[in-house]
C-alpha cells in the first residue's frame, strides 16, 4: 500500500473477518509471548488484537523493528492470513507470501511518490511463492487511480536496474 496510515485502516477494514481458529490463535500468542520475554513492551502494541483475533498484521517503517520481527516470524511459520505492508518488505526481509497484491505503481521515498523501478518491482513479486514454502506464488495487480497498467506492463520484463552503493571506503574504514 501506498502509506503507514493506508496499511493501519486496512486492518480495522478487517474487523468484521471471521476469527482464527484456536490452534492459530494459540501458536501466535505462544510466538508473541516469547518475543514478549525480552521485548515486553510489545504486548501493548495496538495492533496486537488484529495479530491474535484476526491473523491479520501491518508492516511499515513506522512499526518498531520488534514488532516487525514478530510480523516476520508469525509469516514465515504461515500463521498470518495477510499482512498490509509498504516497500519495506521489498528487500532484506525473509517474507514469505503465496499472493501479493499491487494496488499502486509507485512507492513513497520519504520526500516524494515515485514510479517503481524494475528491482524494486522484482523483490516485491519476489515475496510470492518462495523457494521451498511454495511452489507457485501470484502477483496481483488491481486496477486504481494509482496504478498505471503500462508502467507495470514494462516493469514485467525489464531487466534489474542497477545499485549504487552508497558506501564510501575511507582511512577510517
Amino acid at each position: 500500500l501506498k502509506s503507514r496510515a493506508d496499511c493501519d485502516r486496512a486492518l480495522d477494514l478487517c474487523r468484521r473477518k471471521s476469527t482464527v481458529s484456536s490452534w492459530c490463535s494459540e501458536k501466535i500468542t505462544e510466538i508473541i509471548s516469547e518475543f514478549a520475554e525480552h521485548k515486553a513492551h510489545i504486548l501493548r502494541h495496538r495492533q496486537l488484537w488484529h495479530l491474535t483475533h484476526l491473523a491479520l498484521g501491518s508492516h511499515h517503517s513506522g512499526q518498531l523493528p520488534s514488532w516487525k520481527l514478530v510480523l516476520e516470524k508469525l509469516m514465515t511459520a504461515g500463521l498470518l492470513d495477510a499482512v498490509f505492508a509498504t516497500s519495506t518488505v521489498s528487500a532484506g526481509v525473509n517474507f514469505p507470501a503465496r499472493s501479493v497484491a499491487f494496488l499502486n505503481s509507485d512507492r513513497f521515498n520519504g520526500h516524494q511518490f515515485l514510479p517503481l523501478n524494475p528491482t524494486e518491482f522484482h523483490q516485491m513479486t519476489g515475496r510470492a511463492g518462495r523457494r521451498g514454502m511454495d511452489n507457485n506464488g501470484f502477483a496481483l495487480l488491481i486496477p486504481s487511480k494509482f496504478m498505471d497498467i503500462r508502467w507495470i506492463a514494462k516493469l514485467l520484463h525489464s531487466p534489474p536496474t542497477d545499485v549504487l552503493s552508497q558506501i564510501r571506503i575511507n582511512f577510517s574504514m
